[in-house]
Order: structure tokens, then C-alpha cells, then sequence
């Protein structure tokens, strides 16, 4: 499941603020699109277009996305038996 999807269920499960369910013309989630791009912005701006410290900021989110993934499936295994 990507972002935009995840944020959407969260949105109408009302974790997140509501404005994330917003749909646009082309069943975008507009609110979302716009605020990733703020976000992209803003960190391009923080480390000045450097590289390779942005390389380094991915390689740390996707290590904690993995991590996250595997330790919630592995706790589904356990409390699911």
C-alpha cells in the first residue's frame, strides 16, 4: 500500500486530519500531493540541495519503514497463534 492510499484510511479512521481524504478531480488525494511537495521542499531547502546527506535521510527512512513492517508482522505472527 502506498502513501497516498494510507493516508486516505487513516484520514477516515480519523488518526490523521481529515483534509487527507479530500479527493481531487482526478481521484488524487490533493491535500496529500501538497503537502508531500511542501515536505520535499522544505528538506531540499533545510540541507541546501546537498545529496549526500539527502542520500543518507532516504537510506535511514527506509531502514525504519523495514524495520517498522517486519516488527508489526512479526507481532501479528505471535498474538495471532
Amino acid at each position: 500500500m502506498g502513501q497516498r492510499p494510507a493516508t486516505y484510511f487513516l484520514a477516515r479512521d480519523r488518526l490523521i486530519p481529515r483534509q487527507f481524504a479530500n479527493r481531487g478531480d482526478r481521484l488524487a488525494f490533493s491535500n496529500g500531493i501538497l503537502i508531500l511537495a511542501l515536505l520535499s521542499a522544505l528538506l531540499l531547502l533545510g540541507f541546501a540541495g546537498d545529496t549526500h546527506q539527502l542520500i543518507s535521510l532516504y537510506a535511514v527512512g527506509v531502514f525504519v519503514s523495514f524495520t517498522l513492517s517486519q516488527t508489526s508482522m512479526v507481532w501479528y505472527w505471535l498474538h495471532a497463534s
